[in-house]
């Protein structure tokens, strides 16, 4: 008996499916809102029958059974004489009706095109009918007899705990068939065997690991180790009651079951017989949609189902659209160009994922997020999506061109791409106001940040004394590092400085006033890419050397590092390094060359040390090591600060946000710290707000040099006591013997006690003898740099007569 029946007015959706429930299966998901019969049929058991279609025609679609809800089920249930779905879709879009369509897990394919209908239950709605057809599954062919006999119409949770305890009871033969061969182990012993063995840490996301291996398994060695997949957790106590008991040879089956879309040719389970090939079972079940072509006005859609599955279900591996939605919110959210699986799974803006679907690791969401190649598949298309040109060069320049170029308050402000050359000029424009008020800056380049090996950063900045801070003000990506790159580095920065600011670039020594000094380490493509650039914008255009000497002033730590390498940590070279620092303090002109002279004829200077003073007499390195040389104003040489740590601190500010980064991802974290130094300055010049609760007075700065000082004497006589401790233990009758003996001496009577007061004593003797010894060398020392002094004094009253003594003739 054929019904035709309408809409209920009422609204049958209501409290039907929450958010907590979904992703579970049907049974726990869905609950049947009303079944269409009648009282007096069902007494009689009399079945009747729904139209679905048109009721004129006599293939019309007819169902048995409907269900009211406001989502499709991954596994719709179905029957011989039909089961339908009618689904409230008023809060969906239209892409969303596709996507819940496409969620169910049955591999299906379309059997002919869409074709128009009337839909009977819709009142006569006009829609587009689509015909599916299951295509069945891809399994093993071994596959146990219960799951090849597993017909189903419906799908309960004692289906799947019957196909896992099956597939973990696989697993668990293949690794004792793998034993019983003697092919589990490399050399395989008698006492080797298997157990189930749990992992002390949990992953990254979220879940304990456990595996089932050898007993002498370890890292180094090649004994059998297995882990357990994830999807077989649940089945733990099933698999170690498999591992305690026995297991014949004649109980090899296999439970692997895929999709049909997998690449897979073999099962991947060692049998006895050999992997199982993958093979393919077909199934005749229909599906069909209805869905409206104006689902405004008729905001429902029918699935039908006819037909019995006559294979097991395939597992669960289609992800939904809308927690593939949710996680792209998540990857947005974060927006890092440089992100990876293993980088999103310990950010905790993935917390709230897991929250919004009341779960606490990806497999509790959805098992199909269990296999971590589908969370880089969808990380990597999103990450193509936002960067189409890459992450390197071309996607530089694509986001110069669509964020940067020629807009207000860009980053970016220059870019020159080609065939050999790269450089993208940094910087924000109020920062740059803040370096034209400079009379000094310090620039270097960092080698750590970029992944690119060809690719460093040049960065310009300054401590401010006003904020007690450093400050970046530029930065400047290259892919080259040579005079003729520096030279072209300062006219591009300074003419984008000059354009963004309206201000014209000036240097002290040519226009009387601006920049009057730039502390650099002793670079020689830096300092003469530099000298000429000044030599390009000089009027007379003088030689770059000569500019050199007006500005430049050398690191003095790096100056020192120097003459720790050319001379060495051992003990008699202590008395040169300190002649090799008088460089930077002797007060005239003459004295610096005549020490470089003494150090080069000194008889204990080596080759490397005779090199190191000859390249500190010429006149571009000696003018920025000391005011006597330099062609500088003095006041303004002693006023600047000879080390370049401002740079320093910024290299260290920015590799802490990560190192070997693409060049677009070192520019974003680039922008953001200066960004943050820029409105700290900002909110301390206009509204006096302190970047920090620290004191900015040059007295505090030096107290808490001084504290960094003794705390670090401190640690030197820990670390010498620390030595001489070890010595004396280390002794054949030292003080841990003693520390010993007192228990035992208790015990033990008075010949213990007189040992343990002996030792205590030959261990005093020691110490002594050995400060005694340290005494002697240290007056030894003394003695001798007092000589070398008295003969160098000696040698320059010698050269100075000398010299007076050709100025008479």
């Amino acid at each position: 008996m054929d019904a035709i029946i309408s809409l209920p007015q009422l609204d049958p959706w209501s409290d039907t499916v929450s958010i907590d429930s979904s992703l579970q299966f049907e049974d726990e998901r869905y609950r049947e809102e009303r079944l269409v019969t009648e009282e007096e049929e069902e007494e009689e058991k009399i079945e009747t029958t729904t139209v679905i279609s048109s009721d004129v025609s006599d293939k019309a679609t007819r169902v048995m059974k409907v269900n009211y809800t406001t989502d499709l089920p991954e596994y719709p249930e179905t029957s011989e004489n039909g089961v339908a779905y009618i689904i409230n879709t008023s809060s969906m879009t239209p892409e969303a009706v596709d996507a819940m369509c496409n969620n169910v897990q049955y591999c299906h394919k379309r059997l002919q095109p869409p074709k128009p209908t009337h839909c009977s239950v819709l009142n006569n709605a006009y829609c587009k009918r689509m015909t599916y057809i299951c295509t069945g599954i891809t399994h093993c062919e071994y596959l146990h007899p219960q799951l090849q006999e597993m017909h189903h119409t419906k799908l309960c949770d004692d289906d799947w705990k019957k196909i896992i305890q099956l597939r973990a009871n696989s697993f668990v033969l293949s690794i004792f068939h793998l034993f019983m061969s003697r092919r589990a182990c490399q050399n395989q012993e008698d006492s080797c065997s298997f157990q189930l063995v749990a992992s002390e840490n949990v992953t990254i996301s979220n879940m304990h690991q456990y595996s089932i291996q050898c007993p002498h398994s370890t890292p180094a060695n090649y004994h059998f180790f297995r882990p357990i997949p994830a999807t077989l957790y649940s089945e733990l106590p099933f698999i170690q009651e498999r591992l305690n008991g026995t297991i014949t040879a004649s109980d090899e089956l296999c439970a692997v079951i895929e999709q049909n879309s997998t690449r897979r040719k073999h099962c991947g389970v060692e049998h006895i017989q050999g992997r199982g090939k993958l093979i393919h079972t077909n199934c005749n079940v229909q599906f069909r949609l209805f869905q409206p072509y104006n689902l405004i006005d008729c905001p429902y859609i029918i699935w039908t189902s006819h037909g019995v599955h006559c294979h097991p279900p395939p597992p669960p591996s289609r992800t939904p659209q809308q927690l593939v939605d949710s996680l792209l919110t998540v990857i947005k959210k974060i927006n890092d160009p440089s992100l990876t699986t293993r980088t999103l799974l310990k950010n905790p803006a993935l917390q709230s994922f897991y929250e919004h679907w009341n779960g606490k690791s990806l497999s509790d969401v959805h098992k199909s997020l269990i296999n971590l190649d589908k969370i880089s598949f969808i990380l990597r298309k999103q990450q193509l999506l936002n960067y189409p040109y890459g992450q390197h060069l071309i996607g530089v320049q694509h986001e110069w061109d669509v964020s940067h170029k020629n807009k207000p308050n860009s980053y970016i402000k220059n870019l020159i791409l080609n065939e050999e050359k790269f450089m993208a000029v940094c910087f924000y424009t109020e920062a740059a106001k803040v370096l034209l008020k400079r009379d000094s800056f310090e620039i270097d380049m960092t080698f750590k940040r970029i992944k690119a090996s060809e690719i460093n950063e040049v960065v310009f900045a300054a401590f401010l004394p006003e904020l007690n801070k450093v400050v970046t003000f530029v930065r400047i990506f290259v892919n080259q590092e040579s005079t003729e790159m520096y030279t072209q580095l300062f006219h591009t920065v300074f003419n984008a400085i000059a354009k963004e600011t309206g201000q014209r670039i000036q240097w002290k020594h040519l226009h009387q006033s601006g920049f009057g000094a730039v502390v650099m380490d002793m670079d020689s493509k830096q300092m003469s890419g530099l000298g000429r650039y000044l030599s390009d914008i000089d009027d007379h255009h003088r030689p770059w050397q000569w500019h050199v000497q007006h500005v430049i002033i050398y690191c003095t730590i790096h100056f020192k590092r120097g003459i720790l390498k050319a001379v060495g940590t051992a003990f008699s070279g202590n008395f040169l390094r300190q002649q090799m620092e008088q460089l930077l303090y002797v007060s005239t002109r003459e004295e610096y060359f005549e020490l470089c002279n003494l150090i080069i004829s000194d008889k204990q200077s080596t080759e490397q040390i005779r090199f190191w003073a000859i390249h500190k007499k010429q006149l571009c390195i000696a003018s920025g090591l000391n005011a006597s040389c330099s062609l500088m104003d003095n006041e303004l040489f002693f006023q600047i600060r000879r080390h370049t740590n401002a740079v320093e601190k910024t290299h260290w500010k920015s590799t802490s946000l990560g190192k070997q980064l693409s060049i677009l991802k070192a520019i974003q974290m680039g922008q953001i710290l200066d960004e943050t130094d820029l409105k700290q300055y900002l909110g301390k010049v206009t509204h006096g707000v302190n970047h920090s609760w620290r004191s900015s007075s040059l007295s505090s700065r030096y107290a808490l040099q001084e504290s960094r000082h003794r705390r670090k004497r401190q640690r030197h006589e820990t670390d010498y006591n620390d030595g001489i401790s070890v010595i004396s233990s280390a002794s054949s009758s030292g003080s841990r013997s003693q520390s010993r003996s007192r228990p035992r001496s208790q015990r033990g009577g008075t010949l213990r006690r007189v040992a343990s007061i002996t030792s205590a004593s030959q261990a005093q003797e020691i110490s002594i003898e050995q400060s005694r010894l340290e005494l002697q060398a240290e007056t030894a020392r003394v003695r001798r740099m007092e000589l070398e002094n008295e003969k160098l004094e000696l040698e320059l009253i010698n050269l100075r007569e000398a010299a007076r003594g050709r100025a008479d003739l």
